[in-house]
């Protein structure tokens, strides 16, 4: 069972409302994330419960790795996807799932391709790179995570055009 929390940015509020009351910093976003969870959690469940909050602080970016068939978020031109995980015990386990096709792409973009993800993360939990199906036991704190992400075609090219794809951080 996973507390998690999905930030969505506040809209329709006044500007002096906005202000007053909205986290100005990354930081201060994740530590309100975390002050809401577990006072949601305490009132549902009592005290003893646990919640991991997954936090998205960076989208990430892919590209075309020259003299290759493969799109990738790693090396000059790519950007990993980034996230700050709190868990508030030490029993959660946290993973990546490739995706099963690219969220958008030009017709044929989707065809003969594998994914894969790696990520490494640092803070309460320090551990280097590894395969995203490979999961990764977190001690109580806010972990800093980078996320990998490689589309690889092959023999193939891909068709030109813009591709998305979405991953699942699994905290669990």
């Amino acid at each position: 069972v996973c507390g998690c929390v999905a930030l969505v940015p506040a809209l329709g509020i006044p500007q002096a409302t906005l202000a007053q009351e909205v986290p100005s910093t990354a930081q201060e976003i994740i530590d309100d994330a975390i002050e809401s969870a577990l006072q949601s959690n305490q009132k549902s469940r009592g005290h003893g419960g646990g919640v991991c909050i997954i936090v998205v602080t960076d989208d990430g970016a892919i590209y075309n790795m020259p003299g290759t068939n493969r799109l990738t978020s790693s090396g000059s031109g790519g950007r990993p996807g980034r996230a700050s995980v709190y868990a508030s015990r030490k029993s959660y386990r946290l993973s990546i799932d490739p995706p099963l096709g690219f969220r958008s792409a030009p017709a044929g973009g989707n065809s003969g391709v594998v994914f894969s993800t790696s990520f490494s993360g640092n803070g309460a939990t320090s551990f280097s790179r590894r395969p995203g199906s490979s999961d990764q036991k977190l001690r109580e704190g806010v972990t800093r995570v980078e996320v990998d992400f490689v589309a690889d075609r092959g023999n193939d090219t891909f068709p030109a055009g813009s591709y998305q794809a979405e991953l699942n951080l699994r905290c669990e």
